[in-house]
């Protein structure tokens, strides 16, 4: 069988440099994995709180891999795993144990939809990329729009969660356009789209967990709108 060779070096082993970029993508797992425990223990803030650690760690491992030059299909295919974990597995479990299990059969089946069509989504990633966008709405997005929703289950009307893990499960296959992160913060210089990420987010989570919430719904709302915009000006892939 001839193995085509790749910059992460996979048939031969691991360069120390390919090595930063795949223990940040473990990292990520980790948060997804610790984040399971937590939902069991019904400790959902904290279980969220991995979630959106392990959206920084999604974050970074791409990037190390591109500044230190040894981007992969190892490196990419172990992302995709990591990312079934700590944005599909864990905030799907979270938001079961939080709201959707007293739904019986139709949050068991609203828990199952939530993890196929994130299955898929990740699948589908490496075969259909566009500049500037993902096609359909990212992983990462969703699962953190789901978790933040879950820890504020008690609060919101019955069924609603099991509406809102619908609505992002079809997004998610969908082929809308939802921005990158430097198209969707285009208007800011780069080193303030980092500081929006590295310490507004995080200040955000800490202050008020419901402003997140806020954000993920405009950049939910962000997709239709660059449809329905590029539609009426005629424009295509």
């Amino acid at each position: 069988m001839t193995m085509t060779p790749s910059s992460d070096a996979s048939e031969q082993g691991f360069s120390r440099a390919a090595l930063i970029p795949l223990a940040l993508s473990l990292c990520g797992l980790s948060c997804g994995v610790l984040s399971i425990l937590a939902s069991n223990a019904s400790d959902y803030l904290f279980a969220t709180t991995l979630i959106l650690v392990a959206v920084f760690f999604d974050g970074l491992d791409g990037a190390a891999a591109r500044a230190l030059h040894v981007e992969g299909p190892f490196g990419e295919m172990l992302d995709s795993l990591c990312d079934v974990i700590g944005f599909v597995v864990a905030p799907a479990f979270l938001a079961y144990q939080a709201d959707l299990r007293n739904f019986g059969p139709v949050g068991t089946a609203t828990t199952i939809a939530f993890v196929a069509c994130g299955a898929v989504r990740l699948a589908r990633f490496p075969l259909m990329k566009t500049k500037g966008y993902f096609l359909g709405l990212p992983t990462p997005m969703a699962g953190s729009c789901l978790a933040l929703l879950s820890v504020y289950a008690p609060e919101l009307p019955p069924g609603l969660i099991v509406i809102a893990a619908s609505g992002l499960a079809v997004l998610m296959v969908t082929t809308i356009r939802f921005p990158k992160f430097n198209t969707a913060l285009k208007f800011l210089p780069s080193p303030l789209r980092w500081v929006f990420a590295v310490v507004l987010i995080p200040g955000l989570l800490v202050i008020e967990p419901k402003a997140l919430l806020g954000i993920c719904c405009i950049y939910l709302l962000s997709g239709p709108a660059i449809e329905l915009r590029m539609q009426r000006a005629g424009t295509s892939d």
